[in-house]
C-alpha cells in the first residue's frame, strides 16, 4: 500500500466523522450515516527497522507508515486523521496491519484492517469512538485520488 493511500484512508476517515459532526447527525446502530471526507496528508515518517532498507527498497517485517492529516468535508475543515501501519508481510505487494483515528469536533472514530502496499484504495472496519461517535461501527473506504489527496467514505450505523 503506498503511504499516500494509508494517509488518504485516515483523512476520509476523520472528514466523513466531520461531516457528519457537522450536519447533527450522530451515528448510530439504528440509523446508517454515510460521511464524505478528503484527507490531505500533512505529516508522513517512514520508520525503517533492522534490516534497514530506505525508502527506495520495498519495506521489510516490522517498518512502519505514520501519517498524519486535514480532513475536510464540504472544503471545509473537519478535523484530523492519524494513522500507523507496520508492515506485517514484506515486499513490494506485501501486507501492513494499520490502526488509525479521526478526530472530530464532538468525538473520535477509530478504524483499523490490513492494507496491501501497492494498491490505490483500501477498506477498514470502525472499531468504535468517542463522544458522538461511542458505538461507531461500519466500514471506511479509502481511494486515493489526483492531488495527493485520498477521498473517504465512511459508513456507519
Amino acid at each position: 500500500m503506498k503511504p499516500i493511500l494509508i494517509a488518504t484512508t485516515a483523512a476520509a476517515l476523520a472528514a466523513a466523522a466531520i461531516a457528519a459532526t457537522a450536519s447533527g447527525q450522530a451515528p448510530t446502530t439504528t440509523a446508517p450515516t454515510t460521511l464524505k471526507l478528503l484527507h490531505q496528508e500533512s505529516h508522513f515518517a517512514f520508520v525503517d527497522v533492522a534490516p534497514r532498507g530506505g525508502t527506495r527498497k520495498p519495506p521489510s517485517e516490522g517498518d512502519q507508515f505514520v501519517i498524519g492529516g486535514r480532513l475536510t468535508a464540504a472544503g471545509k475543515p473537519s478535523g484530523t486523521a492519524n494513522l500507523v501501519c507496520t508492515i506485517t508481510q514484506p515486499g513490494a505487494k506485501g501486507l501492513s496491519e494499520c490502526v488509525g483515528t479521526l478526530v472530530l469536533p464532538t468525538g473520535s472514530i477509530t478504524f483499523a484492517g490490513g492494507s496491501r502496499i501497492a494498491t490505490e484504495d483500501d477498506t477498514f472496519a470502525v472499531t468504535g469512538g468517542t463522544g458522538a461517535y461511542a458505538k461507531a461501527t461500519g466500514t471506511l473506504a479509502a481511494v486515493a485520488t489526483k492531488g495527493g489527496r485520498d477521498a473517504l467514505t465512511v459508513q456507519l450505523g
